[in-house]
């Protein structure tokens, strides 16, 4: 298995042997491939030839690549010559194999062959070509299968497509998929000097669906530049965050040309709706509708909100369950894992323990522990005297914890001090029974926290998972179970910190956002990996 890979097309592969070439490369190529034409025949519809071949990659042919980051190579000119497939490509990830059609190996000029060879040696700048040269030889019939002429799935009206100076498109592209690199890939064959990309931050992603799980500004802005410089060299690239739905698109007269899918189709009309207040020419509008096999809808699954499209939201549903980045500590040999388990309130993290605890897995109630960590003869006690006074003990001797609430809650000076003393109170507690479940044997321990990370408690586990649901739904599941006005329910969720903080810290998160069999799918998923890693 390689990690990076180069597949090299001959113009009369194109179409009828694409799905079938990288089906077959997808299988030893696990992070990016690299597809270059060689020598292309262009001469009078090279800009449509491209395009054709950029919807066939990333639209159709999507099925036949899984998660594999496809980069489609595209000349630095459009000029009718084909000298641009002779300059040098500096590519970011150097490929280790170099994939070609049996069309060259099977070819009688051996001189042909060995032009071949110092064209992509040169091209490339690849040492060792004999070595990590592959032909692949394809059957009849899977030539036939996979390779089924198919109509293109944009309306290009048969006239050639136009190239522009300035090219401007928006989106989250959050986990880039095929589609993004489809917009980014045709929005580079287009554009002659200037690409601008607004990425939607802010106020655009409140209401996206698993927001928690959208990647940084700047991871997803430096992973859109380094597919941009790889697909086109020379041209400049404008990546600016995008806070309002038009931006700068209805306001800067450079611009020539949007881009944009089926889906956000009438976001053209808007910006061009403010372009005219403005004074500005329109926009030429360039739809792209993202068309998805059958294969690529039931391999990404169905969103449990009713969507079925190849989305940004799906891949982020796809995390859920799984391992988001690596674990904090290795497993002690004779000590059991422990996963510290933390969520927001009314994120389901109750039901996600007992779930758990059906699996297999010891569960430690911080809470529980909390309660006892006030009583006489903990430490914890006599400290919480020592700074409260006596005024917070009943007839009894007994802390009421109601009259202490009702002191550190109106302080948060106070309401820190009395977690400095009672959470180490808690983790020695913790500890204890951690010791007591390893000799009853448990291999897991679930140590449910609602403040494992504010209490730094995450430092003694091995990995943390976090539950979570939007806040709008917060909200309900605790005006349903509580019966208090709206305004005490944010109160208490504003009390804690946000899904992003946790989600953050996160190596596993689950969403118990939709109904009770997907959450138990995230938490089976989730048990499954861990046991594999333990």
């Amino acid at each position: 298995m390689f990690r990076y890979g180069l597949l090299v097309l001959s113009p009369s592969c194109l179409r009828s042997k694409l799905p079938a070439l990288l089906s077959q490369v997808s299988q030893e190529v696990k992070e990016v491939l690299y597809v270059d034409i060689y020598e292309p025949d262009f001469v009078v519809h090279r800009v449509r030839s491209l395009y054709e071949l950029l919807v066939d990659v990333y639209g159709t042919g999507s099925s036949k690549t899984g998660e594999l980051d496809v980069r489609v190579l595209l000349p630095r000119t459009l000029a009718p010559s084909g000298s641009g497939t002779k300059e040098v490509r500096n590519l970011v990830k150097s490929p280790e194999v170099a994939f070609v059609d049996d069309v060259f190996e099977n070819n009688e000029s051996k001189v042909g062959l060995l032009e071949f060879k110092k064209w992509l040696a040169r091209r490339f700048q690849l040492s060792d070509l004999d070595g990590k040269l592959k032909y692949l030889n394809l059957e009849d019939e899977i030539i036939s299968k996979g390779g089924v002429e198919k109509e293109l799935s944009s309306d290009l009206n048969g006239s050639c497509l136009q190239s522009y100076k300035q090219v401007v498109l928006g989106g989250t592209f959050d986990h880039m998929h095929s589609g993004h690199r489809l917009l980014l890939a045709v929005s580079s064959l287009l554009c002659e000097q200037r690409i601008t990309v607004g990425l939607s931050e802010g106020p655009l992603l409140q209401k996206k669906v698993l927001k928690e799980l959208i990647e940084p500004f700047q991871d997803r802005k430096r992973n859109l530049k380094e597919f941009l410089e790889d697909v086109k060299p020379g041209l400049e690239h404008n990546i600016i965050p995008l806070t309002d739905p038009v931006g700068p698109a209805g306001t800067d007269p450079e611009y020539q040309c949007l881009i944009v899918s089926k889906e956000t189709e009438k976001g053209g009309f808007v910006v061009n709706d403010m372009r005219e207040k403005n004074g500005l020419n329109p926009l030429d509008v360039h739809v792209i509708d993202i068309v998805i096999e059958k294969d690529v809808e039931s391999s990404h699954g169905k969103l449990h909100s009713g969507e079925e499209k190849m989305s940004s939201t799906m891949e982020r549903q796809k995390l859920l369950g799984k391992l988001l980045r690596p674990v904090r500590k290795m497993r002690v040999p004779g000590h059991p894992y422990v996963i510290g388990l933390t969520g927001g309130i009314a994120s389901g993290k109750s039901s996600v323990c007992q779930r758990l605890r059906s699996l297999g897995a010891a569960v430690i109630s911080c809470d529980q522990l909390g309660h006892q960590a006030y009583t006489p003869g903990k430490r914890a006690y006599k400290e919480i005297i020592e700074n409260f006074g006596n005024g917070i003990l009943t007839e009894d001797k007994i802390i009421n914890r109601r009259t202490l609430g009702s002191i550190v809650f109106a302080d948060k000076a106070k309401l820190s001090l009395l977690n400095h003393i009672v959470w180490p109170e808690i983790l020695l507690q913790v500890q204890a029974e951690i010791a007591r479940y390893a000799e009853e044997g448990f291999k897991v321990c679930i140590l449910d926290a609602a403040v494992l990370l504010e209490a730094g408690w995450d430092n003694a586990t091995n990995e943390v998972w976090v539950t979570f649901v939007p806040e709008n739904e917060a909200v309900s599941r605790i005006l349903s179970r509580d019966g208090i006005s709206k305004e005490q329910a944010l109160n208490r969720i504003k009390s804690q910190i946000s899904n992003e903080e946790r989600v953050k810290e996160a190596n596993v998160a689950i969403c118990t956002l939709w109904e009770p069999e997907y959450t138990q799918e995230q938490v089976e998923r989730a048990w499954r990996s861990l046991l594999e890693r333990i």
